[in-house]
């Protein structure tokens, strides 16, 4: 069985928008735990802006879309080194997948990041998929949920 785990940032991070380190160690053993179980895993990420603009030392949330941007492009790269430590305790590694809306509108983009998902997947590595929030003009509008359920429905 193929399981798509949604971690939104207000799970991810702590009331101070600091990483939640436990949180995501603790979430790394159960997804160790339901691949050894033969299950498929990937997570569907959010936390870039927040743990961003918290490690910036930044405590407003930001107005424009430019100041999102940045943050998520300082952030990124802290919520994928946490989990990536919390997943190498297990022996497992991850990989980062950064989706634009676009992609499931061109078929044949489409279909390599499917195969790219499939092949991650059938190495027993971990996809952690978020939104490219750092690049694109709409994305931070168009929301990983949308991506979760694209995922779902279209992965296989």
């Amino acid at each position: 069985m193929r399981i798509v785990i949604k971690v939104d940032a207000s799970t991810l991070t702590t009331k101070k928008g600091l990483l939640n380190k436990r949180y995501i160690a603790a979430l790394a053993e159960k997804l160790v735990e339901l691949q050894a179980d033969g299950h498929e895993v990937l997570i569907v990420s959010s936390g870039a802006i927040v743990a961003g603009r918290s490690h910036l030392g930044i405590n407003t949330k930001p107005k424009t879309l430019r100041d999102k941007q940045a943050f998520a492009a300082v952030g990124q790269s802290l919520v994928m080194n946490t989990y990536s430590e919390a997943f190498t305790k297990y022996g497992r590694a991850v990989a980062q997948i950064l989706l634009t809306k676009y992609i499931f509108d061109k078929r044949i983009e489409y279909i390599n990041a499917r195969n790219t998902l499939n092949a991650l997947m059938g190495n027993n590595i971990i996809p952690i998929i978020n939104e490219n929030d750092s690049i694109s003009i709409d994305e931070i509008n168009f929301g990983d949920k949308t991506i979760h359920w694209r995922l779902l429905s279209r992965l296989q």
